[in-house]
C-alpha cells in the first residue's frame, strides 16, 4: 500500500485472559490496527470483550473455536480462520457412533472451549441415539485426576475428554486410560500434542481417537501452501498452522483493500477479501491480490486451510479430520 510496510508485531498471552488482556491492550497503546489471534477461545472472548471492541479494533483468531464467540455482539469485529467447536463436536458425535459407541462418559475442562465443544458432543451423541452416562467438570492443572478418571470409568467404557493437553489433559489421559474397563478416548485438538507420544505407550495411544480442524488438502490452496511451506522449512500440517497463515495474509490484504491503515476500515477490507464470489486468489498471490484490488475488484481468497469465506457472525464453515495412532505415527483422515 503506497510502499508501506505490512509490520506484525507479537504478544504472548500464555493462554490466560488476563495476560491476554493486558497484552492486547499495549499492542493496541502501541498503535496496533488489528488484531492476529488470540489463539485459546477463552483469551479470545475477554480480550473481544474487554478491549478490542470497545477500542473498535479487528480480531481475526486463527484458532479460537468456542461456539461463545459467534453469540458476541461484536460489531462485525471479530473473526476467525477456524471452524466453530459446533462443527468438531458434532463431527465427533458422528465418528463415535460410527465407531459403535451408544453409551460414553463426558468429562472436560472448566475454560470456556473445552466446556462448549464438549456441550456440543453431548447434545449431537444423544440426537444420534447414544446415552452419555456421565457428564463432568474438572479443573485444570491438577496433579493427578484420579478421581475424575474412576467416575467416567464407572460410567461407560468408552470416555469423551475435553482439556488442553498443557493443562492436566496430558495426567488426564494417563489416569483414565489406566482405569479398568475403559476401552477408548475420544476427543478434540486441545489433547493433542508431541507430548503425548512420550507421556504414553503405543497401545494407549492406538485407543485414542480426535477429531482436529484441517486444512482442506484437496484444494489448490493448499497445495500452494504446501509448497511455500516446504521452502520455509514450515511444518505445514502442524495444528492451525495453515489456519495462521491465512489469517496474516489476509489481515494484510484487508489493510491493502481498505486503502490505509485505519482501523474503522479494516472489518471492510475483511470482507472484501473474502468470498464467496470474487476474483480467486491463493497463498503467496499478494501482488497479483494488490492489482486487482487497485482495479476496484472483489476478492475471494482462497486459502492454505481452505475457502475462508466469513458468514454474518464472522464465522467460515471448515473442514475437520479424524486422526488415530498406528505403525508409529498419527494418521489423519479429512472428513467428508
Amino acid at each position: 500500500m503506497l510502499g508501506d510496510t505490512y509490520r506484525l508485531q507479537f504478544a504472548d498471552t500464555a493462554c490466560d485472559p488476563d495476560k491476554g488482556v493486558d497484552a492486547v491492550r499495549q499492542l493496541i497503546q502501541a498503535g496496533a490496527v488489528a488484531m492476529v489471534g488470540p489463539v485459546c477461545s477463552g483469551v479470545t472472548l475477554r480480550v473481544a470483550r474487554s478491549v478490542t471492541i470497545p477500542a473498535g479494533v479487528v480480531l481475526l483468531s486463527v484458532a479460537s473455536a468456542s461456539s461463545l464467540i459467534t453469540q458476541l455482539d461484536d460489531q462485525d469485529l471479530v473473526f476467525r480462520t477456524a471452524p466453530s467447536d459446533a462443527l468438531k463436536g458434532t463431527s465427533l458425535a458422528r465418528v463415535a457412533h460410527e465407531m459403535g459407541v451408544r453409551s460414553v462418559a463426558v468429562s472436560h475442562a472448566s475454560d470456556a472451549y473445552n466446556t462448549g465443544v464438549a456441550q456440543v458432543f453431548a447434545d449431537a451423541f444423544k440426537a444420534l441415539g447414544g446415552r452419555v452416562t456421565v457428564n463432568q467438570s474438572h479443573e485444570p492443572r491438577q496433579a493427578d485426576y484420579q478421581r475424575e478418571a474412576r467416575a467416567a470409568a464407572a460410567g461407560a467404557e468408552d470416555v469423551a475428554l475435553f482439556a488442553y493437553s498443557g493443562s492436566g489433559g496430558v495426567q488426564y489421559l494417563k489416569d483414565v486410560l489406566e482405569q479398568p474397563g475403559v476401552r477408548r478416548v475420544l476427543g478434540t485438538d486441545g489433547l493433542m500434542s508431541k507430548d503425548l507420544a512420550s507421556a504414553l505407550s503405543p497401545e494407549q495411544l492406538s485407543r485414542m481417537t480426535f477429531v482436529l480442524a484441517a486444512a482442506d488438502t484437496e484444494r489448490e490452496g493448499y497445495k500452494r501452501w504446501l509448497a511455500m511451506a516446504a521452502g520455509a522449512k514450515v511444518k505445514a500440517d502442524g495444528p492451525y498452522v495453515a489456519h495462521a497463515y491465512d489469517a496474516a495474509f489476509m489481515m494484510a490484504l484487508a489493510i491493502e483493500a481498505a486503502g490505509v491503515a485505519d482501523k474503522s476500515k479494516v472489518s471492510a477490507g475483511l470482507r472484501a477479501i473474502s468470498g464467496p464470489k470474487g476474483a480467486v486468489i491463493y497463498p503467496g498471490e499478494f501482488a497479483k491480490a494488490k492489482a486487482l484490488l487497485k482495479q476496484g475488484a472483489h476478492i475471494n481468497y482462497d486459502g492454505a486451510s481452505g475457502p475462508v469465506d466469513f458468514d454474518a457472525a464472522g464465522d467460515i464453515v471448515g473442514r475437520v479430520s479424524v486422526n488415530r495412532y498406528g505403525n508409529g505415527a498419527w494418521q489423519a483422515k479429512l472428513v467428508k
